[in-house]
């Protein structure tokens, strides 16, 4: 069993077995099973209270912006007496909902393993823009490199994290992967989503939930 789980159930046999033994114990029948009940309700309100949360992460998740990546490249060649072509690469970013992204921008590249690349690897790489506001259906340039210099980027990093803001003023952040064709030079971006927001919200929900789709699972 996942350590998670074990430390779901012993909070749930904590707050609603535990909890009201030692008060039945200590108090006896008439007072400790009036205390109980008080508690009981107590345990109802914390219950309703995420439950309200919930809702609110919900109706917030209506104003979302949706991100996608996208490349383009265009081949240059500088002339003199090292002529030479450069492939320049553009990485636009377009908002695919109705709503309004704000402060949109490249903020962190992992490695495979999800560790953030330090800044100077990335600059070194990367010329980035900060896009102050990104509409519905707009897009705009996020990112400028050559295809030689993401090449070499990708040799220790896969993802690119970008992060915004809606309308709101709550920040979300999308992952995403890239593979590159060094043969076609074309280069693709895939979303990787995150975990839900729900699961973040309250205590009490989110531990019923991992226990009984644990045991859906296990069943």
């Amino acid at each position: 069993m996942p350590k998670v789980i074990i430390w779901d159930l012993m909070l749930i046999l904590f707050l609603f077995v535990a909890v009201p033994s030692i008060m039945i114990y200590f108090l006896g029948l008439p007072n400790g099973l009036i205390s109980t009940l008080i508690y009981m309700q107590l345990l109802i309100v914390w219950i309703q209270v995420e439950l309200s949360m919930r809702q609110q992460v919900l109706f917030r998740s209506q104003f979302i912006p949706i991100l996608t990546l996208s490349a383009s490249s265009t081949e240059v060649t500088v002339v003199g007496e090292d002529s030479r072509a450069t492939r320049t690469v553009t990485i636009t970013v377009r908002d695919l909902s109705d709503n309004p992204a704000f402060n949109v921008m490249l903020s962190r590249v992992l490695s495979d393993s999800y560790v953030p690349l330090e800044p100077r690897i990335r600059t070194s790489v990367l010329r980035c823009n900060i896009v102050d506001h990104l509409g519905s259906k707009e897009e705009k340039p996020l990112c400028i490199t050559t295809f030689a210099k993401l090449v070499q980027l990708l040799k220790v990093a896969k993802l690119f994290e970008v992060s915004c803001f809606d309308k709101y003023g709550d920040s979300h952040f999308m992952a995403f992967m890239i593979n590159v064709d060094e043969k076609a030079g074309d280069v693709a971006f895939m979303p990787i989503p995150y975990l839900d927001r729900l699961e973040k919200v309250g205590v009490l929900l989110p531990s019923f939930n991992r226990i009984m789709l644990y045991f859906k699972l296990f069943r």
